[in-house]
């Protein structure tokens, strides 16, 4: 079976689908941080608005330093790793994506599952990224899902192809705004990886080891 359709991953995951690491790399533009930096803010707009769109804005700018910078897929998952690291709530995400069981984990394996999670994500998509982030990205709008969670929607414009609409949901705790989904026209990816993680805990009899154990190899060359 495919890797990608092994991983729930749909075409826009794939881009093309092959060729080399460099044809594969993201052609982040200048473009980006104009459509980002640029970007004038009404006067209603609060401050949690503009730290959501702030911090989708500066992963963005780093994202596309490092796929105009690596010439490898190692050098795109270590990137990755640290973006994870600083712009993403894995806290929050690896709670998520396991579920209940999260409860009767002890505190030294919840911080295990982060690390190897978080270089887990790194390397799938360095494998998978959006082929969607190769085009230029315009700001629709912020809305609040919830007290302290909001929505970053955008579009990304792609050569001959239709625009994809992408939602970035920031959640803002203790006065610090991180990313904890993306979703597209297609997916939600943290509904797809809570699936695949759980299925894959479930082939483990739960055992949390186990899994902390097997997700370094998953994609291991």
């Amino acid at each position: 079976m495919n890797d990608a359709i092994k991983t729930g991953l749909p075409k826009l995951m794939n881009g093309n689908g092959g060729g080399s690491v460099v044809s594969r790399r993201l052609a982040l533009t200048g473009a980006i941080a104009c459509c980002f930096g640029g970007m004038a803010f009404p006067h209603s707009v609060g401050a949690s608005d503009r730290a959501a769109v702030n911090i989708v804005s500066l992963m963005l700018e780093e994202m596309g330093q490092l796929y105009r910078t690596a010439t490898t897929e190692s050098q795109i998952a270590d990137g990755l790793e640290k973006i994870f690291s600083n712009y993403a709530d894995m806290d929050v995400i690896s709670r998520s994506v396991i579920g209940p069981p999260w409860r009767r984990v002890s505190v030294g394996e919840r911080e295990e599952f982060t690390s190897v999670f978080k270089r887990y994500l790194s390397e799938k998509y360095a494998r998978y990224f959006p082929a969607a982030l190769k085009g230029q990205y315009e700001i629709i709008k912020v809305v609040e899902l919830k007290k302290d969670q909001h929505s970053v929607e955008s579009k990304v414009f792609i050569q001959e192809s239709y625009p994809y609409r992408i939602r970035w949901h920031v959640r803002r705790y203790r006065g610090k705004s991180l990313i904890v989904n993306l979703v597209t026209d297609e997916i939600n990816l943290l509904s797809l990886e809570r699936t695949v993680i759980r299925s894959l805990l479930q082939q483990r009899m739960g055992r949390m080891d186990r899994l902390i154990a097997y997700l370094p190899t998953r994609y291991a060359e």
